[in-house]
């Protein structure tokens, strides 16, 4: 999972030019002798090349360190992709077809 006494995971390690950002914790792996050998199941994007995969990240780095929706290079938060674009629409339903039975 992590190198020595480093909190940056391997994949950030082994590509420090590339930007990755943490998209969802999918599954909590509990070891029910040892909880602090528990780990998530996260979905990560490297936004560089464009990739997706699957990593085991502890829960104390993801809640503390690096935060779901957030780009990181190297380990570092960085401000690279983020959501700039954040549409308002206004529509219309229309109410005269419900029904109790609908």
């Amino acid at each position: 999972m992590v190198r020595g006494k480093s909190i940056i995971p391997d994949f950030m390690a082994e590509n420090p030019y590339d930007t990755f950002r943490l998209l969802l914790p999918l599954k909590l792996n509990l070891d029910e002798d040892k909880y602090g050998n528990s780990h998530f199941k996260v979905i990560i994007k490297n936004m560089t090349q464009n990739e997706l995969f699957t990593y085991d990240l502890s829960p104390e780095l993801l809640f503390t360190h690096f935060p779901l929706e957030k780009s990181f290079s190297n380990g570092q938060q960085n401000n690279y992709y983020q959501n700039k674009t954040i549409f308002e629409k206004d529509f219309i339903i229309d109410t005269t077809n419900i029904s109790k039975n609908n």
